[in-house]
């Protein structure tokens, strides 16, 4: 049994800011596998337990993040447009 949990991104200019819309999403995985993408102010998706790093293009530019997902605990992750 794989465990999992929901993530939902967002692209913020500043910390507890507005997601940006009409953000490209990829998530890859340590190796850089793509696991998932999407275009959205805030996509969510449900990942198995495991390390991630997500990745946002806006603009002609990329802004990343890594993540850490834990089985069964929900998470909204902000990536900073920095």
């Amino acid at each position: 049994m794989l465990f999992r949990s929901q993530i939902t991104l967002k692209l913020v200019k500043v910390q507890g800011g507005e997601a940006q819309p009409d953000t490209q999403w990829t998530v890859i995985t340590p190796g850089g596998d793509t696991i998932k993408e999407s275009i959205g102010a805030f996509p969510t998706f449900v990942l198995s337990e495991g390390d991630y790093t997500a990745i946002a293009r806006k603009e002609g530019k990329n802004f990343s993040r890594d993540i850490k997902v834990e089985a069964g605990k929900n998470q909204e992750v902000e990536v900073l447009a920095k």
